[in-house]
Parts: structure tokens; sequence; C-alpha cells
């Protein structure tokens, strides 16, 4: 009724566990989008396979492995364009979404605990390429329902012409009728 439902397995992400029995339950029920710890094609694969509609990637196409642990100043974070352009190929552009969480303007990780110290628009265009859409995460809203950061999307909004999901903080038909005429769409989650 409403489009696809976002699933995210936030222990997968965490490196903590995994939810794949209940994931292959809801892939079987509902078109989902799914993301959480997805790292190499061949689990994007299955997960496709098993019904995933699309596929989210996020911390992986922001951090350099070769530098993991080296943090901002040693240059850990940085656009991995040869991955996302295995995934393009693989999956095609239009099953991948790339997900551009941020504080205020700037790109997070690992569970939205970790700064990149890239812009989160920087990061959307040099994404955009090989992704058919991105999900914004207002971070300091999600599950706050005060409302969304309008100006932040907007800027977001004008520095890429790929479809954009917006979340985090939406609880109002006005923002969800904002959102749309900025050509956006919305997830909705807490509200």
């Amino acid at each position: 009724r409403y489009g696809e439902v976002a699933v995210i397995d936030l222990d997968a992400a965490l490196g903590t566990g995994s939810n794949d029995t209940l994931l292959k339950s809801l892939l079987r029920k509902a078109d989902c989008r799914v993301g959480g710890g997805i790292r190499t094609i061949e689990r994007a694969k299955e997960l496709v396979s098993l019904g995933a509609k699309k596929i989210i990637l996020g911390s992986a196409v922001f951090r350099n492995p070769e530098r993991r642990g080296a943090g901002v100043d040693g240059g850990e974070f940085e656009v991995q364009t040869e991955l996302l352009q295995k995934f393009s190929t693989a999956l095609g552009r239009e099953r991948l979404i790339v997900a551009v969480d941020a504080r205020g303007d700037e790109l997070v990780v690992d569970g939205w605990k970790t700064s990149t110290g890239i812009q989160v628009y920087e990061a959307a265009r040099a994404v955009e390429p090989y992704a058919g859409e991105l999900l914004f995460t207002c971070v300091e809203r999600e599950g706050t329902m005060e409302g969304i950061d309008l100006d932040t999307v907007q800027k977001l909004r004008a520095s890429v012409s790929c479809s954009l999901t917006v979340a985090g903080g939406v609880h109002t038909i006005e923002e969800i009728e904002q959102l749309a005429e900025l050509g956006c769409d919305v997830q909705l989650g807490m509200a």
C-alpha cells in the first residue's frame, strides 16, 4: 500500500549477529529494501534471490579498508567508487541505494557513531553515478518526531538528481507534502 518496507539488520551492520531468519520471513511477506552489514556482492545477490527489491549500502561505501582505524586525519574515510561500480554492475544501478546518513551536514557511519569528515552533499554527488537512489537520514532527529531538517534536505536535493528518500524526524502530513514538493520520497518509522 505504501511502497517498499525498509528493513535494516542493525546486528549485521554492527557486526554483532544476524537476523536472517526474520529477514527471510519478511521478504516472503512484503516488498522490502534491505540494508545492514551488506559488505559483499555475494551477500547482496543472496538477499535479492530471497526477494529483496533493493539493497541499501552504507558504511562500506565510505571506508577505505586499507586504512581502517586511521581515522579522519589518516584518510580512513573516502568514497569507495571501485566497490560501488562492482555492486552497480552486479545488481543494476536501479536496485542500489546508498545511505547518506548525516549529523548536521557531516556524513556518519557505523550505525551513526563515527564521523567521517566528509560533507554529506559531497558524498551524495560522488555516489550518485552508481546508485539509483539515496537514503538520507538526519540522525540527530531520527526517532524524535521533532520535524525534518528541511534546509539540509533542500541542499541535498539540489546536489543530486537521482531519487532521494528522506528519514529522520518526519512526523506530520505537512512535512510529507513539503518533501514531495521537493521531489523526495519519505521513509516513516516512529511516526
